[in-house]
């Protein structure tokens, strides 16, 4: 009997059967430490508001969120003697902080009309990443990483398919001062 295992056969491409996820806040996300939260994208709403103004701006579709953190450490190279016993390798850490939460922001505007930019979004937006100020920011995940101000650094809104459609992606860190501090 033969076999012939050189069949003709159409498999799906790998990532179809496992999509990247992005969670909402909602899929348990609550349960684990802020740390382990670190580089997970998650769709949740996000209230955004400049330092001038009272009411809040909600971004009209959830963007998906994505928050680094760094540690800053200073590093001293010690001297090392050879062939002396429990001989030492590697530098002393005299000095580390946490440094600014590195902030990702990317989502989309669809406007109600077909054939129609959602300019009303786009415009607010761009006025809030053009502001030389910190934006006040308020979401479930910022809230957990203890962010209430971001400084955005870059923003861009790339080529989207659609006329009613446009991305927006901002690259911003968190502002955390007191301002009580500066004056002293």
């Amino acid at each position: 009997m033969f076999i012939d295992f050189a069949q003709p056969i159409s498999l799906p491409p790998y990532w179809l059967n496992h999509p990247e996820v992005v969670r909402s806040m909602a899929d348990n996300l609550d349960q684990a430490e802020p740390q382990a939260r670190l580089g997970v994208p998650c769709a949740c709403p996000l209230l955004v508001r400049g330092q001038s103004e009272t009411e809040w701006w909600k971004l009209p579709i959830e963007p998906v969120i994505t928050i680094n953190g760094k540690n800053s450490i200073v590093k001293r190279q010690v001297l090392k003697v050879a062939g002396t016993k429990g001989e030492r390798r590697g530098t002393v850490k005299e000095l580390w902080t946490q440094d600014d939460y590195e902030v990702n922001i990317s989502g989309i505007f669809i406007a109600d009309e077909e054939y129609r930019l959602p300019e009303q979004d786009i415009r607010r937006l761009r006025g809030y990443c053009e502001a030389r100020e910190p934006l006040y920011v308020l979401s479930d995940l910022f809230t957990l990483f203890n962010i209430d101000r971001i400084v955005i650094e870059d923003y861009s809104f790339p080529f989207t398919h659609g006329m009613q459609n446009q991305m927006f992606s901002i690259k911003a860190y968190s502002d955390n001062y007191d301002e009580k501090q500066l004056l002293c």
